[in-house]
């Protein structure tokens, strides 16, 4: 029993680990996110936060702003494969 428990705990991290390796290597890429640190620094009031990435990752900064710890826990989970 706690053997098997063990395995699925396991199997579920490596396909977390591996859906989030996927996405680094499909990441933004560093011009882009430089061109944003130039437009920051030069800016005379920076923003205390900004955002660099794609559409779908930005809308979960703000999701985990807006929902429920565990709503946003429960979809964090679903997203990677493991909940």
């Amino acid at each position: 029993m706690l053997r098997h428990a063990i395995r699925s705990a396991a199997a579920a991290l490596a396909k977390a680990v591996g859906l989030m390796e996927r996405d680094e290597r499909n990441g933004v890429p560093a011009g882009q996110v430089a061109a944003v640190v130039q437009r920051v620094l030069a800016a005379r009031r920076p923003p205390r936060r900004v955002s660099v990435g794609k559409a779908g990752e930005r809308a979960g900064i703000v999701a985990k702003r807006l929902l429920p710890f565990r709503i946003f826990e429960a979809a964090a989970k679903s997203g990677l494969g493991v909940g």
